[in-house]
């Protein structure tokens, strides 16, 4: 008996150490994506030049103005995708001290860094025009977000819809200090089967093919949600779809 546990402890550890390891990789590619970002960002800002100079050479010839116009129009969408997801203030976000959030920008920005895994989903975004600030680290929530968004794009198979809503709580019985911000992600895919709801926020929970997660996402997004006083819900059936909601305290 002593052995079985032993065996089975050993077995634990190890796939504990495994995911360690493979989070330490990605972390690292976080940091090298940041790096890779800074060092293209100056050839490409010599490339718009080079283009501003030839638009100037070349404005008599009607035939060269649109070629060069959507060149132009690439490289301003690279500047404009730089500016917006701001990776390298993302990977160093713990650095960061805390500031007073518009959760609204916060989802678009969150939508923009997972929008390579879209595909065909269908996009619903209602953002309330009356939501108070929050006070918190911005690039932590679009860690819990931009986590949620992807793995409802992930499980859908880049089909289907995604709805995400946000709106103002007001202080009652179930949160009786604060108003809370109150966000919706809902998504119709294939949803959670009964006996593995109780374990999504688990670390190292994860049902992606071996590459696709590490199990980890559900997990941190709900410790960061609670440390700043917040809550994370999920309701889900398999074949229906799944809701999360989180809650966030509105600054006082």
């Amino acid at each position: 008996s002593q052995e079985r546990v032993l065996t089975a402890t050993t077995q634990i550890l190890e796939e504990n150490q495994r995911e360690l390891i493979r989070l330490e990789r990605l972390s690292l590619a976080g940091l090298l994506t940041a790096n890779i970002f800074h060092d293209i960002r100056k050839p490409v800002t010599n490339i718009k030049h080079e283009l501003d100079d030839l638009s100037e050479a070349l404005g008599g010839f009607s035939g060269a103005a649109r070629p060069l116009k959507n060149m132009s129009d690439q490289v301003q969408l690279f500047f404009d995708i730089l500016r917006d997801l701001n990776i390298e203030r993302f990977v160093r976000a713990d650095q960061m001290d805390e500031e007073y959030v518009d959760v609204n920008r916060v989802i678009e920005q969150s939508l923009k860094l997972v929008q390579y895994e879209r595909g065909s989903v269908h996009l619903r975004v209602n953002l309330a025009d009356d939501l108070p600030l929050v006070l918190t680290h911005p690039y932590r929530l679009i860690q819990v977000f931009s986590n949620i968004a992807l793995n409802a794009y992930q499980a859908s198979g880049a089909r289907g819809e995604l709805q995400i809503n946000t709106k103002v709580q007001r202080a009652d019985r179930s949160h009786p200090d604060l108003d809370h911000v109150m966000v919706e992600i809902i998504d119709d895919g294939p949803g959670i089967p009964v006996e593995d709801q109780p374990y999504v926020f688990s670390p190292f929970y994860t049902t992606k093919p071996e590459g696709k997660g590490t199990g980890l996402g559900l997990y941190i997004s709900r410790m960061i949600v609670e440390q700043i006083g917040g809550a994370i819900e999920v309701e889900s059936q398999a074949g229906n779809g799944t809701r999360f909601v989180v809650y966030l305290p509105a600054a006082e």
